[in-house]
């Protein structure tokens, strides 16, 4: 029986199978799809080109071969014709063609691409990015456009309109106590009240040296510099609903004991000892800065600070964080003159009786989304009950250290988290049990996570070198944007603008801009991707000095960067805090602190 012959195989276009919102003919995609086409590098047009030439000789010796292929078939007829009239055939089985092909069957067929680094297209590597969503691809290419010449410095001209807070909420106001100078320092017994830092300031040729005592602030040309004379958690800027020359920036401060030193987490017991806030008050015509308010509390050392503004004119703000007692507590700000203050209850506290909460994130206006040390993730309501979840689901068995909430106009919201075994999952809070996606676990934990709404973008500190863009629709797709000589500890995201803080235990400060490396062109190496060093603390122990450099450094990220080794730093340099100004004037201005104490505030 004649062997079957072989079927043409078939390939799918698999772009051809898109919804009807988000992928038509219609004169939309032709709008967008000149957006893209004129926005292509001279890269792209060049690679283009050659690919063009490419497919020119391809399917010239395509036509060889099938010239080729067709005089040897008639050849071997001819051959096979005499060898029948020579009776040299004995038996009648009908022969089958050797080759006998259609130039349709060899033509190249479509390559199914399964990796980012195969794509060409610039189109279609945002659309695997972004999706088919015109409007949404719109507004990442006007993006790109808007801040294409801004590398390292904000342009407050191009700043859009501020963004809807979703967590704006009225709450009642907490509960404080007025109390004295001396009771605020007698609660931190290892912290003398008149000790001084002593800083060198190294600005290119000219170096002063200072002494700044607690609260203490000098001015240099941009920069302000600020002893807190604790040891710093976390700092944050308030957001005010309109006011030009003022802005305001909270502190928080733990003991600069060996006992309350370590990392502010909590991972198996829960921990009470005092800490506090510090209240920093910016005159941006002065370029001063005051300490106006400074609050103790006894819930143990605070991070994932989170402001709010609120509209009421008793509150600046109302301020929620995680805390060593297990919880997340939300808690108001007065706007009065009492500058020392001990907060005994806050406004809404966030507690699970036998989980501890290690981190959290806003969902929507009313809705909370907490990780604990044992690997659940649970939603509150905290406009109904902050007592009893409404939703609790058991992802791992590992202590989750950061959570985050993706929110988009145009996508389903994405929650984000980070475990200690190096797993990370997403899922949509709506349905956790039916949406949740466990990604490829790592061999490094990421210790935090951050968003960007503009980009629809996770950025994560990957690993104790790097941090790395995950898109929300391709978290398998990842660009590494800052590096650090020793573990980056720290990272800051605005919602005005696509570009992001690092900070790590070499004691320096980078800049890189998000939009540029994730919207660059397919054909792009890493090396084009420029980050630089804005700051740089160095601290001698021997003499007990801190030098201050202001480097302004560029420098380009390699794939060939050997990590097997780090430099060991002093612990005092650590950046272990950064945050952006999200107020529309000051958008330019962040704030990063180390955690010898040390506060540095500049505008990029």
């Amino acid at each position: 029986m004649p062997p079957r012959s072989k079927r043409n195989r078939k390939t799918i276009d698999y772009s051809q199978f898109g919804t009807a919102e988000n992928h038509s003919d219609d004169d939309e995609d032709v709008t967008i799809d000149n957006l893209i086409d004129d926005f292509q590098n001279d890269q792209d047009v060049e690679d283009d080109e050659d690919d063009d030439e490419n497919l020119v000789q391809h399917k010239n010796t395509t036509q060889n071969n099938i010239e080729l292929i067709e005089s040897e078939n008639e050849q071997g007829s001819t051959k096979n014709k005499r060898k029948k009239q020579n009776g040299k055939h004995k038996d009648n089985k009908p022969k089958k063609n050797k080759i006998k092909l259609e130039s349709k069957e060899i033509e190249t067929p479509k390559i199914d691409i399964r990796q980012m680094k195969q794509v060409t297209n610039y189109k279609e590597k945002l659309t695997r990015i972004f999706g088919f969503n015109n409007e949404k691809l719109a507004d990442v290419i006007q993006l790109r456009q808007l801040w294409e010449d801004s590398l390292f410095k904000v342009n407050l001209d191009i700043i859009q309109d501020e963004f809807e807070d979703s967590q704006d909420l009225d709450y009642p106001e907490s509960l404080y106590q007025i109390i004295s100078e001396f009771n605020f320092f007698s609660e931190f017994s290892f912290v003398d009240q008149e000790s001084q830092k002593r800083i060198i300031f190294d600005n290119n040729e000219v170096q002063s040296d200072v002494l700044l005592p607690i609260a203490g602030s000098i001015r240099s040309d941009t920069a302000i510099f600020l002893n807190t004379g604790f040891q710093i958690t976390d700092l944050t800027w308030l957001r005010l609903e309109s006011n030009d020359n003022e802005s305001y920036l909270l502190v928080g401060v733990s003991d600069l004991t060996d006992k309350f030193s370590q990392i502010p987490s909590t991972f198996s017991e829960r921990r009470t000892y005092p800490s506090g806030f510090q209240l920093y008050k910016l005159n941006k015509p002065a370029n001063e800065l005051v300490l106006i308010k400074s609050i103790l509390h006894k819930f143990g050392n605070s991070w994932n600070l989170k402001v709010s503004p609120l509209s009421d004119a008793k509150s600046l703000a109302v301020v929620s964080a995680n805390f060593n007692d297990g919880s997340v507590k939300l808690f108001t700000i007065p706007n009065n003159d009492d500058k020392y203050l001990e907060l005994r209850e806050p406004t809404i506290e966030v507690s699970l009786h036998n989980d501890i909460i290690s981190t959290y994130d806003f969902l929507g206006k009313n809705k909370i989304v907490v990780g604990t040390n044992s690997g659940n993730i649970a939603i509150f309501d905290i406009s109904e009950s902050a007592d009893t979840p409404i939703d609790i689901y058991p992802v791992s068995s590992h202590h989750i250290f950061s959570i985050c909430v993706g929110e988009s106009k145009y996508d389903e919201s994405i929650v984000y988290a980070s475990f200690a075994n190096g797993s990370t999952v997403c899922f949509e809070p709506h349905n956790i049990l039916g949406t949740i996606n466990r990604l490829p676990k790592s061999r490094a934990i990421s210790t935090r996570i951050a968003y960007s709404p503009q980009l629809y973008s996770f950025i994560q500190l990957e690993g104790i070198y790097t941090s790395k863009c995950f898109p929300s629709r391709a978290l398998f797709f990842n660009l590494p944007l800052t590096k650090h000589d020793g573990s980056t500890e720290s990272l800051a995201l605005s919602k005005l603008h696509p570009l992001i803080l690092t900070g790590g235990a070499d004691g320096k400060v980078k800049i890189s801009s998000l939009a540029r490396r994730l919207l660059a062109g397919p054909k792009q190496p890493l090396n084009g991707h420029k980050i630089a060093t804005l700051w740089e603390v160095q601290y001698n122990a021997k003499l007990d000095t801190f030098k201050v450099i202001q480097t302004l450094e560029p420098e380009k990220l390699k794939t060939h960067d050997n990590v097997n080794s780090a430099n060991i730093y002093s612990k005092e340099v650590a950046i272990m805090a950064l945050g952006w100004n999200e107020n529309k004037n000051f958008a330019n201005l962040y704030a990063a602190g180390s955690k010898s104490g040390l506060v540095i505030i500049d505008t990029a």
